[in-house]
């Protein structure tokens, strides 16, 4: 179970893991779809689920991120620390999106389901919304069967937002909205960019 807290006062966490283990479990994501045909080939496809040793889980995630050097100063305890909890074991991280880039934002959303789908219960204290956003899309993506093991609350309510559902009424006023209206923004003045272009130079066939 995969369980993100937003809006809440975090708790301090200590994180501790007793021994380490001869193999853990992970899940590796599929693509993610660059088009609507290429999402239709990808919808339900199962997570590959892998096991061996820890170091190999660790270098696989260490790549699969993508991080600066100084990123991975804050990463590797996150990996470590998921990677080494035992099956219904519980791992507890708050912001853990604290600086990092957004890129790698969106992937560790995928490491922190991917210890979820391999029977861990991960807590996550965050005001990410590129974390909320990622984990929307991979929740939509995966098989319903598995969508039980995701689970957001915003602030002290208890009800459990639907991410696989395309409405989102329980969402808190205007959340998320931001980096869509900057998207369509950008959208906009690139498209009026381009009729203008076009205006000035006759003869010039149009511009998508």
């Amino acid at each position: 179970m995969l369980t993100m807290r937003f809006g809440v006062d975090a708790p301090t966490v200590t994180q501790g893991v007793q021994g380490e283990p001869d193999e853990v479990a992970w899940a590796v994501p599929p693509e993610v779809p660059r088009d609507p045909a290429h999402a239709a080939e990808l919808l339900g496809r199962p997570w590959e689920r892998r096991s061996g040793l820890p170091n190999v889980a660790a270098r696989e995630w260490v790549a699969y991120l993508d991080a600066t050097p100084g990123q991975l100063r804050k990463l590797i305890p996150i990996l470590w620390s998921g990677l080494l909890t035992p099956e219904k074991g519980e791992v507890t991280y708050v912001f853990p999106e604290h600086r990092l880039r957004h890129g790698t934002q969106y992937r560790l959303a995928d490491f922190l389901l991917s210890l979820a789908l391999t029977r861990r219960d991960v807590v996550v204290y965050t005001d990410s919304e590129i974390l909320f956003g990622r984990l929307w899309l991979r929740t939509c993506m995966i098989p319903p069967e598995e969508r039980g093991f995701v689970r957001v609350l915003f602030g002290d309510r208890q009800e459990q937002v639907d991410l696989a559902s395309d409405r989102p009424e329980m969402w808190p006023k205007d959340f998320c909205n931001e980096g869509l209206d900057h998207a369509l923004q950008l959208l906009a003045v690139r498209d009026a960019t381009l009729r203008f272009d076009n205006a000035r130079t006759p003869g010039k066939p149009p511009q998508p």
